[in-house]
């Protein structure tokens, strides 16, 4: 008896990839609708709005970073949609000088929603009438946020297109890929999963809390500390990675790992980790930006937590399941 792994694919894609990749993209168009509606009257009602509008639209692509795996990776669709931290330089550039903005020219960590978020929050220390004055007062800042609005809508549109297109249509090329080994579709949608723990706890946490390669905190690493979401995405990219592994509308890793393992040792100890991740999450109680350095013992909580999943992943799913792990872009790109 073998396990259907093709099944299991066809089940992920279909009740879990495709849906929230079809949010974000609604998400990403909403926001563009925004960002233009607060360019031609730029209040403080209509910057809040957008704001919130941001939010939303990055909270539905932590849903589906997990999911920057094939044809979308090698695309690079993630750097074209968020990769961060910001890069300040060239948005100043262009903003102070006088040609038109060329959106291929702009560094991916100045566009997407990196580059929205800045725009759009600017920093902790300052208010939203301040906010709508600097777009007053220069309209290059106005045609900047469009186009980086525009842009980020076509990019949306194109991962759409990507699993959903006439053209591309990878959700087939996923579902029935008989490669084995590294390029067999559930090697890499493990992978995707991988990555993702393995970035929120190196990148999202670990760095900018002082507890990986330096001891000292820098909130600048966070990714949407100007919006104060930060946690809030760490929370939705783990919460992705549970949703594919025990997934409730079909099979899942879950179901895969226990066939093979013949009991639930293993699925046991990560639903256990999952919810200890959750735990922690809750044990913080203001912005992430703040509590690496006033929250100290709940973040080496939380990091104890995340490092326990990564560890479980990374060993006894991955060698029941024989996957052989590639490298992860987890330095925050």
């Amino acid at each position: 008896e073998v396990f259907d792994s093709k099944e299991m694919i066809a089940d992920i894609t279909k009740n879990i990839i495709l849906p929230s990749i079809s949010n974000f993209e609604k998400q990403a168009i909403l926001l563009e609708k925004q960002a233009l509606a607060f360019a031609q009257n730029p209040t403080e009602e209509s910057l809040v709005t957008a704001q919130e509008q941001w939010k939303n639209t990055a909270v539905s692509y932590a849903n589906i970073y997990a999911f920057n795996i094939g044809v979308p990776k090698k695309k690079f669709m993630h750097h074209l949609l968020y990769n961060w931290p910001v890069f300040v330089n060239d948005f100043n550039k262009a903003t102070a000088s006088d040609n038109k903005i060329n959106i291929d020219k702009i560094s991916t960590r100045s566009k997407g929603l990196t580059g929205l978020e800045y725009l759009l929050f600017v920093s902790n220390d300052i208010s939203n009438k301040k906010i709508v004055d600097l777009f007053i007062a220069n309209p290059k800042r106005v045609s900047y946020l469009i186009t980086v609005a525009k842009d980020l809508k076509k990019q949306a549109l194109k991962l759409s297109e990507i699993w959903n297109g006439q053209q591309e249509n990878y959700q087939e090329v996923f579902i029935n890929n008989a490669e084995t080994g590294l390029k067999s579709s559930l090697n890499m949608l493990c992978n995707g999963l991988f990555n993702v723990v393995g970035t929120v706890k190196k990148a999202k946490l670990g760095k900018p809390a002082g507890l990986q390669g330096s001891s000292s905190t820098n909130y600048d690493l966070l990714q949407a500390y100007r919006s104060e979401i930060s946690l809030q995405l760490i929370r939705n990219n783990i919460a992705s990675v549970q949703k594919v592994y025990f997934n409730t509308s079909g099979s899942g890793i879950a179901d895969n790992v226990r066939f093979i393992s013949k009991n639930n040792n293993i699925n046991d100890k990560i639903r256990n980790q999952f919810a200890n991740i959750d735990k922690a999450i809750d044990q913080i109680h203001m912005p992430l930006r703040l509590a690496i350095d006033q929250q100290k013992k709940p973040i080496e909580k939380l990091f104890k937590e995340i490092t326990e999943l990564v560890w479980l992943l990374n060993n006894d799913v991955r060698s029941t399941l024989s996957i052989i792990v590639t490298p992860t872009d987890n330095d925050g790109d």
